[in-house]
């Protein structure tokens, strides 16, 4: 009997050293790198249009990054966006905007996004699948591959068209209203309305997911004016913000937009996107799947267990 007490007992913290989390953590992990961009002044500034542009500093630790520049009329609010460009190096990158208002002062930023790998699960010992060669448990990290954003500071321009130069080039402006010609000209330019577009609803895929499972974040969105636009859709996580997807809405279109998001630390994680609370998921060690996993290791010790006391009670 003593024997298969002994037995058992080697099962359990085998079982154990599969199961739980070595000590050492993803938060042991280095923070991975983003590119770094920078805007620059715009040039080629005519009324109806403008070169915009940005210098890539650096890479960081993306192989590569997918650049736009979006831009608006009004400060920190952009209703356009232009078409994404991959780049592999870094160095001065540009991007042609036109059916501009003349006479009119547009604020523009880049944005950067390119993947850095990422620790997906803390480093954990597994059994079987985790034996090597020399018949030792070792550990096994898994990685994923996740977005990394960057956007540079906003800067501003104004566009020809207009009789007399009717912008500050001060405080970060580009240009003013007679750069690139037309200078001289009585442009009238009619207030065009702006798209108005809303996040309407969020829901999340689930309240409880275990460390590294991802949580689907679905949103409605919609264009609640007579105007086409687009807009950015951010999604953030405790307050930070985690990825953002462009969107452009006809006047009165309502579309659905999701997101994918995980966490590695267990907690609890409030949602937002675009200033719209979806509620929290918590990340846990122990999940309905994990409990289904111990069931079965557990039945599987109480059978092994039973079949070693039948086994030495024959030999004795």
């Amino acid at each position: 009997m003593k024997r298969v007490l002994f037995i058992i007992t080697i099962l359990v913290l085998l079982i154990q050293l599969c199961i739980f989390p070595s000590p050492t953590s993803a938060k042991d992990d280095p923070i991975p790198a983003c590119a770094s961009i920078s805007t620059l002044p715009a040039t080629d500034i005519y009324s109806s249009q403008a070169t915009l542009r940005a210098n890539i500093t650096s890479l960081g630790d993306c192989a590569w990054v997918d650049v736009s520049f979006q831009y608006g009329t009004s400060r920190g609010v952009y209703t356009n966006v232009t078409s994404t460009v991959r780049y592999a190096s870094t160095g001065t990158i540009s991007a042609v905007v036109a059916n501009l208002n003349p006479c009119t002062m547009y604020y523009f930023q880049p944005v950067a996004r390119g993947p850095v790998l990422t620790r997906m699960f803390p480093p954990a010992k597994w059994f079987l699948a985790g034996v090597n060669a020399g018949g030792a448990l070792h550990d096994i990290i898994l990685a994923t591959e996740v977005a990394c954003i960057t956007y540079g500071q906003e800067l501003s321009f104004g566009t020809g068209g207009c009789t007399q130069n009717l912008f500050n080039t001060g405080g970060g402006s580009s240009g003013g209203g007679n750069v690139g010609g037309m200078a001289g000209t009585t442009t009238t330019t009619t207030p065009v309305p702006l798209a108005n577009i809303r996040v309407q609803n969020v829901s999340l895929s689930a309240s409880k997911v275990g460390v590294g499972e991802q949580v689907e974040v679905r949103t409605t969105v919609s264009n609640n004016s007579n105007s086409n636009g687009s807009s950015k859709i951010t999604l953030y996580v405790n307050g930070q913000e985690v990825t953002y997807q462009g969107i452009t809405l006809n006047a009165g279109e309502v579309k659905q937009l999701s997101f994918n998001v995980f966490r590695n630390e267990p907690g609890v994680y409030q949602v937002v996107v675009n200033g719209f609370p979806a509620g929290s998921f918590t990340v846990d060690y122990f999940t309905n799947n994990h409990a289904l996993i111990y069931a079965i290791i557990a039945l599987f010790v109480i059978v092994i267990g039973g079949l070693l006391f039948l086994l030495s009670r024959r030999i004795t």
